[in-house]
């Protein structure tokens, strides 16, 4: 008698077959299980990665609106310092001696030269009167 025909022969093979297919069964149970947590975990690490692109567009915005900020301030800042710098050339044009420097746009204005920038004529000198009182004679006496 071969194999084939000794009695349990197909239970033992069928009980093989089962065996094999429960295992292959529960390999399978363990993939959907570990396939399962990994899905979980890949979702929480895109959560936290949502998290992260957040608070990152968050950060340049914050950084777009500091840079924005930050050249307002300084345009302020240039625009405080020209005005001191004119304030402390005001405060000591009016404190120092004027100096009649060399070039005719920025001199001293003393209204003697006038006649030559407006042609007019030049201003007579004023008469010399005498200190000391002058007897005046008439006319008729002094003939």
């Amino acid at each position: 008698m071969n194999k084939l025909e000794e009695p349990g022969f197909f239970i033992a093979v069928d009980e093989r077959k089962m065996r094999r297919f429960e295992d292959e069964i529960k390999a399978l149970e363990n993939a959907e299980e570990r396939l399962a947590a990994a899905e979980r975990r890949v979702e929480a690490y895109e959560r936290k990665l949502a998290k992260i692109r957040a608070k990152v567009e968050a950060t340049a915005d914050e950084r777009q609106i500091a840079a924005e900020q930050g050249a307002k301030l300084r345009r302020l800042q240039d625009a405080v310092a020209r005005r001191r710098q004119e304030l402390t050339e005001l405060q000591s044009l009016m404190t120092t001696a004027p100096n009649a420097p060399t070039d005719k746009k920025f001199r001293h204005r003393t209204g003697n030269d006038d006649h030559l920038e407006l042609g007019l004529p030049k201003r007579p000198k004023p008469e010399e009167v005498p200190i000391f009182p002058v007897t005046v004679i008439p006319a008729e006496e002094a003939s």
